[in-house]
């Protein structure tokens, strides 16, 4: 079944049944092609212009999206052949809401219509196309959604610098798998290709409050992109402590000062003093602490604000002193008038005062040497400092 078009045969339809029932689309003069065949033998029959298609006819609707008005979509047909007058159903209510009249059947006309939606959703629109001279009537529809995408990023402030979520997920309209793009305000610009519902970014351990604004880019598969964004605002405390002196003798007390910053409050403080016995104190933000034993100590702050943001603060080596006094002579019997050597064994003494028994002045010298003038039995002490 063929129709001519510029002088060109153009099938619109075949069959191999016996007594076919075929459906006709469109306005023109049909010739049939008739063929049998029995082994190798045919003949074949052609009827030119066996019959007329009366109009109206009209090519498949299909429809424009536009992204920056995404309600409002165009409804377009190649052509419409043969109709004076055709009617638009947007809403599936049975009532027509557009219309176009002519007197008089138009051979061809191509028409796109704007229309506005209420919503994003599903919609069917049916055309139905009149021809008032012959009587006849075409009704074609069509099916689509409307996709208005719409960007959204959220995250709850204030945060910590590490393990911020930031949550996408009340994005519309744009398919999961397709790649989307995140600005985090603090040079990091990431393409992702799998969807997350919310993502963990850490972001520098800079102290003090800092505002990041964040940028979220989507878009889907008919080119629409769209953009949100939201600001995220980090805190971080920094840790700090003192104390004085940093050598001392055991035992001895030492008041530890907590000199952390922090935009927020600061609600605990956990002190700890590593060394040959270990050391704790939690709570406070002073730790006084009685060290009983020598060693060298390393101090340690752990600091927490009330948002559960932490920081570490190690101060300079605490050394508790073994400090004791003792001395070494190789003579314990002289003669009267020898000298005697006194070496001291004591670290980290500023101030040596020797006392020789024999009722002589004090000395101060760090490994003295003495005489004795008398003969006797002499009980020499060193008192250090």
């Amino acid at each position: 079944f063929s129709h001519f078009d510029t002088d060109s045969l153009f099938t619109v339809a075949t069959s191999s049944d016996e007594d076919p029932i075929v459906d006709f689309h469109g306005n023109d003069s049909i010739t049939i092609q008739y063929i049998i065949g029995y082994l190798d033998c045919k003949d074949t029959l052609i009827d030119t212009n066996a019959f007329l298609l009366n109009g109206p006819y009209l090519d498949s609707i299909s429809v424009i999206f536009n992204c920056d008005t995404p309600l409002t979509v165009g409804l377009t047909f190649a052509f419409i052949k043969q109709a004076n007058r055709w009617y638009w159903d947007y809403n599936e209510d049975g009532v027509y809401d557009d219309s176009t009249i002519y007197a008089v059947p138009l051979y061809a006309y191509d028409d796109t219509i704007w229309h506005d939606f209420p919503s994003r959703g599903n919609y069917m629109v049916h055309l139905i196309a009149f021809n008032d001279l012959t009587g006849c009537f075409y009704e074609d529809s069509l099916t689509f959604t409307i996709y208005v995408i719409d960007a959204q990023v959220t995250t709850t402030s204030p945060h910590c610098y590490n393990n911020n979520y930031i949550n996408i997920s009340n994005s519309l309209d744009w398919p999961p798998n397709n790649n989307y793009t995140i600005n985090y305000g603090d040079g990091q610009t990431i393409i992702y290709t799998t969807y997350y519902d919310s993502i963990s970014h850490n972001y520098p351990a800079t102290s003090g409050t800092n505002n990041y604004n964040i940028e979220l880019i989507i878009h889907n598969f008919l080119g629409c992109t769209d953009t949100a964004t939201t600001t995220i605002q980090i805190f971080q405390p920094t840790a700090g402590l003192s104390y004085s002196p940093d050598t001392i003798c055991p035992p001895y007390s030492i008041m530890f000062v907590d000199t952390s910053s922090s935009d927020i409050p600061l609600v605990d403080w956990d002190w700890t003093f590593i060394g040959p016995v270990t050391l704790t104190s939690n709570g406070n933000d002073t730790a006084n602490v009685n060290f009983t034993n020598p060693g060298t100590y390393t101090v340690q702050l752990l600091i927490t604000d009330s948002i559960g943001c932490v920081s570490n603060a190690v101060g300079p080596v605490l050394n508790v002193l073994n400090f004791q006094s003792s001395f070494t002579s190789l003579d314990s019997t002289i003669c009267k008038n020898d000298s005697v050597h006194f070496t001291s064994q004591v670290q980290y003494a500023d101030t040596y005062i020797w006392n020789y028994g024999d009722g002589s002045a004090w000395d101060t010298t760090i490994n003295p040497v003495h005489q004795y003038a008398d003969s006797g039995k002499y009980t020499v002490s060193l008192i250090i400092q």
